[in-house]
């Protein structure tokens, strides 16, 4: 298996309880969600994941590069 493509975004949610605990904050405190779905080159999901972060510490970083087109 050779990971290909990942696909990733990030959003704000409200902490759940659950996820509160965790994290050490108060419930419905805005966290950084990360979902991110890696496809091998047959475009076959190889690995689905969720991740809450505190946003007061982690920082996410991109660096985006221009390829060749993959629509028609």
């Amino acid at each position: 298996i050779v990971p290909t493509v990942a696909d990733a975004y990030v959003d704000v949610v409200d902490a759940t309880e659950a996820e509160a605990a965790l994290l050490g904050v108060a419930t419905g405190r805005g966290l950084l969600r990360m979902n991110c779905v890696t496809t091998g080159a047959d475009d076959v999901a190889i690995s689905l994941e969720s991740s809450m972060y505190h946003p007061d510490r982690h920082r996410f970083r991109a660096i985006l590069h221009k390829r060749a087109k993959r629509w028609p």
